[in-house]
């Protein structure tokens, strides 16, 4: 799958073994990530998975508005 730069993009893992690649245009800077909370309720996205492993980074990030 190609995602677009600047576009957002989530996934949900369910197997017991997954691995995920990712192929970046620029060298990879931390300070300037960005993201959406995984949850965001306005985003009305129906997650299967009920207790997910959500990385620290990923739980601090903002909703969409």
């Amino acid at each position: 799958m190609l995602i677009p730069k600047g576009y957002a993009h989530g996934y949900e893992a369910i197997g017991d073994k997954n691995i995920l690649v990712y192929f970046l245009s620029t060298n990879y800077n931390p300070s300037t990530s960005k993201g959406i909370i995984w949850n965001d309720k306005s985003l009305k996205i129906r997650w299967s998975i009920k207790k997910p492993i959500i990385s620290k980074n990923d739980k601090n990030l903002p909703t969409l508005k």
